[in-house]
């Protein structure tokens, strides 16, 4: 069963009343009108919710099916889809693999929720989110009474958001830790990120329904997640060091960025900053965790997406536009460049550039 996507939605229906039933149990204003499901019959149910967690088995103690009923509400917009999920009864879920392709937040309103991952037994509360990774195998079990609030957000989205964030490609895979202290000075940036996509939902025409203020809403949630929730990449994206660059690195990004549409070769680099090139290699890699050789791609990566995405006046649509402007950075091999553009951003350069038009 499909979740409909959020500009596709009537948001004349924010008059039409809503079952008494539906706000006893606590559904978020903004999403009332996103029903995905309702049913009474677990099969239903879970093939309902296969849209979020892939194919899974649902379990419900047999003293409970009579007062069963799976509800999922939910909204989607380009990479985060936004949710409320409640069984009403104790259940029990077992994900041989969520997708692959999203990082799922859960955030009860109610009760809790226990989490079993790689040996491990994490549980959910009001006060504590829980993370779960993309692709991994997943067992929870959801408390009576225990509606949980989902975010679900795109891997790409997230990995996009932190190389602009870093100025680099990744070196490795996102690791969050599996849970968020929801309420701590630093993580209420969180809530307060959630209660704007709420707001933003529910308003009659929400500014999600452009698409640059789309980007700029998912972009934000992505950045807000990566900012607050430790992770494998939370010392690179807070270290002071990423500022106080030494010398030999100053002197080589300088140089880097006012040739940056030139060929420019390790010696060229090396020479600019007074070092040797494998002194060079040392400081890429102990300051920024990267080489020369890559900065440059990454930097002109950044070029051509600047420009694919801000001069929709000045290119026409087409792959020979395109084309154009990645030689004007360097690139020559169009096939080698749309690979490392899609790693970096991805997505397409013609997809950035038709979002431009």
């Amino acid at each position: 069963m499909a979740i409909p996507r959020l500009h596709l939605l009537d948001a004349t229906r924010t008059d039409a009343s809503v079952p008494q039933r539906g706000r006893s149990r606590g559904i978020p204003p903004a999403l009332e009108r996103y029903e995905a499901f309702t049913s009474r019959i677990i099969r239903d149910a879970e093939r309902g919710a296969e849209e979020i967690f892939g194919s899974h088995r649902l379990a419900v103690h047999a003293r409970d099916t009579s007062d069963f009923m799976a509800t999922l509400h939910a909204a989607q917009l380009r990479d985060i889809t936004f949710g409320y999920l409640d069984y009403r009864v104790s259940v029990e879920v077992t994900c041989r693999a969520l997708p692959p392709d999203r990082f799922i937040v859960f955030m009860p309103t109610n009760g809790a929720g226990h989490f079993e991952f790689d040996g491990e037994l994490v549980s959910s509360s009001t006060a504590r989110a829980f993370i779960a990774r993309p692709g991994a195998p997943l067992k929870f079990r959801f408390e009576a009474d225990s509606p949980h609030l989902f975010v679900c957000i795109k891997r790409a989205l997230l990995e996009r958001q932190l190389s602009r964030m870093l100025g680099r490609s990744l070196t490795s895979e996102i690791r969050f830790e599996s849970t968020l202290a929801q309420f701590s000075p630093t993580s209420m940036r969180w809530l307060s990120a959630i209660q704007l996509l709420h707001e933003e939902i529910a308003h009659p025409t929400p500014l999600s329904q452009m698409e640059t203020g789309l980007t700029s809403l998912e972009d934000y949630i992505a950045a807000t997640l990566l900012l607050v929730q430790q992770s494998n990449y939370s010392a690179a994206l807070r270290s002071p060091g990423r500022t106080a660059a030494s010398r030999t690195l100053r002197r080589a990004v300088d140089y880097i960025d006012a040739h940056l549409a030139e060929e420019i070769q390790i010696a060229d680099i090396a020479a600019a900053a007074g070092c040797s090139p494998r002194t060079l290699q040392a400081a890429f890699a102990s300051e920024l965790g990267t080489s020369a050789v890559v900065y440059v791609r990454d930097q002109r990566l950044r070029r051509v997406h600047d420009e694919l995405r801000d001069g929709s006046s000045r290119i026409a649509p087409s792959i020979y536009s395109i084309a154009e402007v990645a030689r004007s950075w360097g690139f020559t091999h169009m096939g080698r460049f749309a690979a490392a553009y899609r790693r970096r951003f991805g997505e397409n350069p013609s997809d950035t550039l038709a979002r431009a038009n």
